[in-house]
């Protein structure tokens, strides 16, 4: 027997033997403080331990739905939906990762699908158009406490160069976080591969000039490097930029916990 089948068969035992008392305990540490459904369908937002920032939110495009396509320079999705198209797309672009080994940036931003893998998880047309209503309605919360993303890099009020190109990362609030029951029904049901429905955490990083949007990214991991549209997008703008990262959770398409923004960072770009 594998290794991994041991690891399946012990936290199937574990399940069984201990029972309620386990599953409770697991499920209260599951993402602790957590909404059971999204806002606008009865969740009790008061469990979510957030409270309105100085600096607000701006109010989303009116046609954000509309532009889930993947073809929208402004609506990005990494891995690109391009790379998803079919299984044998997705194992040439693994063979292409497995056989890169550039650790540039600007380069692997020039093969948007040179680290696509069959684990890889995308961020679905679907899950988007669901964030885009969700957004509408208001539901996007600007969190004090621990279940917001916290930004990594760059840092606020940095200063970027067109060449040198910039990865965006951040971490998970450390209250958003799985515990040891979802950690477990992960590694049982991996999440979704290429363009079956979003499961799990993913985010949405807004960049706006002002109270404009200028460019959005949709992803399932905590990091993005630009594209070659995307980083164009940023490094022609004069005026500072302002980004915020958005953690939700998806179950088949659909948002099940309060879209939690993070504290806005400011970026400028050098000329």
């Amino acid at each position: 027997m594998n290794p991994k089948s041991v690891v399946r068969v012990i936290a199937v035992a574990a399940a069984m033997t201990f029972g309620p008392g386990f599953l409770s305990a697991s499920c209260m540490a599951d993402d602790a403080p957590r909404v059971d459904a999204p806002p606008n369908g009865g969740g009790d937002a008061s469990n979510d331990h957030t409270t309105s920032k100085p600096t607000p939110m701006c109010p989303p495009p009116a046609d954000a739905a509309s532009r889930c396509s993947g073809n929208d320079t402004t609506f990005t999705f990494f891995p690109a939906l391009a790379c998803a198209a079919t299984d044998a797309g997705a194992s040439d672009a693994a063979t292409a990762s497995d056989a890169a080994t550039s650790s540039d940036a600007a380069s692997d931003a020039g093969n948007p699908c040179a680290a696509v893998t069959t684990l890889s998880v995308f961020f679905t047309p679907a899950a988007c158009r669901a964030f885009a209503a969700s957004e509408a309605r208001g539901d996007v919360v600007i969190d004090t406490g621990t279940r917001a993303p916290t930004w990594a890099s760059p840092s606020d009020g940095d200063v970027l160069t067109a060449d040198e190109w910039a990865i965006f990362a951040w971490s998970k609030g450390a209250t958003a976080r799985r515990g040891p029951l979802g950690r477990a029904i992960d590694f049982l049901e991996p999440s979704a591969h290429a363009l079956d429905s979003l499961r799990g955490d993913a985010y949405v990083i807004e960049f706006t000039v002002g109270c404009a949007e200028i460019l959005r990214v949709m992803v399932a991991v905590t990091s993005w490097t630009p594209d070659p549209a995307a980083w164009a997008i940023l490094t022609k703008q004069t005026a500072p930029i302002t980004a915020r990262v958005i953690w939700m959770k998806f179950t088949d398409d659909g948002i099940t916990s309060t879209p939690v923004a993070s504290s806005p960072i400011a970026i400028t770009m050098k000329p």
